[in-house]
């Protein structure tokens, strides 16, 4: 075989790889990674607040143009997540605090986090504020 020959085979090969494997998409890796940090957050403050802290709390705002959500310990920033801009969060309470017995409110809440075509939807049930994420 000449050198001619082994360079097209190898891009050839090349070519074929490309188009059979999918794309990555790393927006949406980073998509499920905040999907599944946002509902821990959420985890710890239940806990948090369930031990008595009741200053400690997650806060869902817009700051600039894009969405964020911060989490609050006696009033100090302790954790803050901005969403890339073709992200969406969508909410009913910009604050989200719990009761000393583990639940919000007798609505409970659901957080809906949307990238493209995905979505995930982060919901704490009102009787027992147990935090479920459902992809």
């Amino acid at each position: 075989m000449t050198l001619i020959e082994v360079l097209i085979t190898l891009s050839i090969i090349t070519l074929v790889t490309f188009i059979i494997f999918p794309k990555y998409d790393a927006n949406l890796y980073k998509f499920q990674s905040i999907s599944k940090q946002l509902c821990s957050d959420l985890r710890y403050i239940r806990k948090k607040n369930i031990l008595g802290d009741n200053k400690t709390y997650i806060s869902l705002e817009n700051k600039n143009g894009q969405k964020v959500y911060i989490v609050k310990e006696d009033g100090k920033v302790k954790k803050e997540v901005i969403l890339p801009k073709d992200m969406k969060i969508l909410y009913l309470q910009s604050i989200i605090i719990f009761e000393r017995n583990g639940t919000i409110n007798n609505k409970g809440a659901t957080i809906t986090l949307k990238y493209k075509e995905q979505k995930n939807e982060i919901t704490v049930t009102p009787v027992s504020g147990r935090i479920l994420l459902k992809e």
